[in-house]
């Protein structure tokens, strides 16, 4: 097996340019959970006699349950659940190109 320094200057360029994409993903995830986080917190804060139980429910739930079944549950029930939901409507859609 020999290092190849052009795959590797290839490669670089490539991860370079979906830099951009990466920090973009991660500003709009940044925002959208500080504005749940704000929202859940008034929720808890001020009670509303039919949201507040499910709110701590919730993080409850997110609290209690390890980041990798969650992360497990995204990438093996999630896609096949929105498959199926969609084709009710008449939508396909194609499935992972990368399958684990």
């Amino acid at each position: 097996m020999n290092f190849d320094t052009q795959v590797m200057i290839d490669t670089i360029w490539v991860v370079i340019r979906a830099v951009p994409r990466a920090f973009g993903i991660a500003a709009v995830v940044l925002v959208i959970g500080t504005l749940l986080g704000a929202v859940f917190a008034q929720l808890k804060m001020k009670p509303v006699p039919v949201i507040t139980p499910l709110v701590r429910l919730f993080v409850s739930y997110m609290r209690g349950v390890p980041l990798i079944v969650h992360l497990f549950v995204m990438m093996y029930s999630l896609p096949q659940a929105s498959s199926s939901l969609l084709a009710i409507f008449g939508v396909t859609v194609q499935h992972m190109i990368f399958r684990v």
